[in-house]
């Protein structure tokens, strides 16, 4: 048995870690999950303090000193693990809304129970910061043991948790369940519910969130395939063919990165109803640099979203430019976009915008953005200063090198809505 005592922690990132998991486990009533505890974690790794902001505070933007923030995960039904079931659910400072139910609850009351509507239990908002880090961040999705081994020595780390967090160890109790493997080596089989939890904690590798469903209890109309919204976003088999099995019909929502499907963040800003005149996108991923514009592009298409056709041949691809702009002439409804690939072309040979480098400077324009030894590979958790500074000089470039493109996209979105406005 493990009794908890209460001495003074030394704070390295290992012992922290698992001393805010032993406070979780050994007396928390909130409706905390295992992805809410271990986005804690990883903000406690990545910062000194926890974050304990939550989206809804951010309904203050007075003066414009925050932007207003927008983000969509993909709800897919936990009970079947089906990652090519695709539903939008969108999260701003006001409200948390499954798209193609049209249904929302403000998001204080996001993670609470419902039936039919009502609110039966109110339960803690999720921690915003923690939380979202956790799905959004699956490269994060190690298991907690990993991380100890990356923040300290295993031994070091063991004697410190023994010496500050379990005071008693019941030594009859473990002999009971002491299995002799070798003569220099004991396996102690976990004696209770508990140590499964705690070994499942250890070990287990978070890629989803799962919230309490606020469409619980509610039944979907008999011509519910006929509603606009719903068939705007409709994009499954089970929309038709097996309505019994969609979300209203989910005890929990199962959350996870849209990454997953679009490795993007177009899906709030193409809802039809908010007519966006513009899009300035920056991707700044490993992967090719028009693929989830292109995956957007083909997905609005099949679901009659207004959205400027990107299909370049793979000739018109290379060499990959700066700046990309695309835009769909006879439809002012679908946005202009404009695209930012993460490209070293000009910047080789300029150190700013029409001045170019010495040859003495030329080295500093080589930089590696693509090869697998890339300092800004995408398992590279941590930059050096220098290579930090470096991709800020090239993205800053790059979006100076092509100002005039983006002013002449405002200026042409802008007559566009008024040509809208007088039809």
């Amino acid at each position: 048995m493990l009794k908890k005592s209460s001495p003074q922690v030394k704070k390295t990132p290992g012992i922290r870690i698992l001393k805010f998991l032993w406070d979780e486990l050994s007396g928390s009533s909130s409706n905390q999950t295992f992805t809410d505890m271990w986005g804690q974690i990883i903000e406690t790794m990545l910062n000194e303090e926890n974050n304990n902001s939550k989206l809804s505070d951010q309904q203050q933007l007075w003066k414009g000193v925050r932007i207003l923030s927008l983000s969509a995960f993909r709800s897919m039904l936990n009970i079947m693990k089906r990652m090519d079931f695709r539903e939008w659910c969108e999260f701003t400072p006001y409200e948390v809304g499954l798209l193609k139910y049209g249904a929302s609850v403000p998001t204080e009351n996001f993670g609470s129970e419902f039936y039919m509507g009502r609110l039966m239990k109110k339960l803690p908002e999720p921690l915003s910061a923690t939380w979202k880090v956790c799905i959004w961040g699956n490269v994060f999705a190690v298991n907690v043991l990993d991380a100890l081994r990356a923040t300290t020595s295993v031994d070091h780390f063991c004697d410190n948790w023994r010496k500050s967090t379990i005071s008693h160890i019941d030594i009859e109790e473990m002999d009971k369940n002491r299995v002799i493997a070798h003569q220099n080596a004991i396996l102690i089989t976990p004696p209770s519910e508990y140590g499964s939890y705690l070994e499942g904690f250890l070990t287990k590798r978070p890629l989803e969130g799962t919230q309490k469903n606020f469409l619980n209890g509610f039944r979907l109309h008999k011509d519910y395939c006929q509603n606009a919204e719903f068939c705007t976003w409709k994009d499954t088999e089970f929309d038709v063919e097996r309505p019994n099995k969609l979300t209203p019909q989910a005890k929990d929502l199962c959350l996870v990165d849209a990454g997953y499907y679009i490795n993007a963040s177009f899906t709030p800003l193409i809802r039809p109803e908010r007519k966006v005149d513009l899009i300035l996108s920056f991707d700044y991923t490993m992967d090719p640099p028009l693929k989830a514009l292109e995956q957007t592009s083909e997905y609005c298409a099949q679901q009659g979203i207004p959205f400027p056709k990107v299909s370049l041949s793979e000739e018109e691809k290379k060499p990959t430019k700066e700046c990309y702009r695309f835009i769909d002439e006879g439809n002012p409804e679908a946005p202009i976009v404009i695209h930012f690939p993460l490209v070293n072309d000009t910047f080789r040979m300029y150190k700013a915008p029409g001045e170019k480098r010495s040859p003495e400077e030329m080295s500093e324009g080589q930089v590696d953005l693509t090869s697998s030894d890339s300092p800004y590979e995408t398992k590279q958790f941590t930059y050096k200063d220098s290579d930090f500074d470096k991709l800020m000089e090239i993205t800053q470039y790059n979006l100076e090198n092509n100002m005039k493109t983006v002013v002449d996209a405002i200026q042409a979105s802008t007559e566009r809505r008024k040509r809208r406005k007088q039809n």
